[in-house]
């Protein structure tokens, strides 16, 4: 074989070549704009991306569903505060998510008690306004999780099993709980409860929202929610499950208490 042929033969295999990693690269496009916009593109089955846009600005919430026999728990220890990450690890669970608020000695700022344990804050014994400490997250002693809004249910709290309090009641019966925007932005953390029991953990993966625009927001989902109320927000805010390919990671800051799927 002559040199001129080698040559058109190896022309045309970079040419072949290059037309098959153009089409390789096409394909993947959309996958790779995720994994560059967000760190990765495959969720997990119960995982999905939701994007809303707030005055002009993107926000991505990653919307995670579990059934109502689904098994929780709650851990606390303000002595050893770690990221979602590092609670998974050190829990073994599948699915952990920030908790409740807490002060700056990383103890509970609402009633929190695990397994009927005294909470060093008190129940409410009277009514409170919209901007209390209204969201009450229950954790039966099977396992299962259920949520109420206190000035609603008052006379039943503290529950079975264990609980805390939370701000502020989000949605109630499908309609936002949020009269005013106070305009204040952060990155959020939602628990809501279908009306059929399904729980959704609604966080914000990316950008920030007010407390009235994440309101507004769930009352336009498809799901009809009958509560959804804000947990810790801002750097505590995020999640961490185990998945393949890869693990999906909303990093938050050390908190001293998460709630988690085992």
């Amino acid at each position: 074989m002559n040199l001129k042929r080698i040559f058109a033969l190896g022309c045309l295999a970079m040419v072949c070549g290059g037309v098959a990693v153009g089409v390789i690269a096409a394909m993947y496009l959309p996958t790779m704009k995720l994994l560059f916009r967000y760190g990765y593109a495959d969720l997990p089955a119960f995982m999905e991306r939701r994007i809303a846009t707030f005055d002009g600005h993107e926000v991505s919430f990653l919307v995670s569903k579990f059934a109502a026999d689904s098994r929780w728990s709650m851990v606390n220890n303000p002595a050893s505060p770690r990221s979602v990450h590092e609670w998974r690890q050190s829990t073994k669970s599948m699915f952990v998510l920030n908790g409740s608020y807490f002060t700056e000695t990383n103890q509970p700022a609402g009633f929190y008690s695990i397994d009927g344990a005294e909470s060093a804050v008190a129940w409410p014994e009277i009514a409170i306004g919209e901007t209390g400490y209204t969201f009450a997250v229950n954790i039966r002693e099977d396992g299962t999780m259920n949520m109420y809004h206190v000035p609603l249910s008052s006379l039943l709290g503290p529950y079975p099993g264990s609980t805390f309090l939370s701000f502020p009641t989000l949605i109630l019966n499908d309609t936002s709980a949020i009269a005013e925007d106070s305009g204040l932005h952060a990155r959020r953390t939602v628990l809501a409860q279908e009306d059929g029991g399904t729980i959704d953990v609604i966080v914000s993966e990316t950008g920030e929202e007010s407390l009235y625009q994440m309101a507004e927001w769930l009352a336009q989902q498809p799901e009809h929610f009958r509560i959804a109320g804000n947990l810790d927000g801002g750097p505590s805010t995020g999640i961490s499950t185990a998945s393949k390919p890869w693990d999906i990671e909303v990093q938050s800051a050390a908190v001293p208490n998460v709630l988690m799927v085992q």
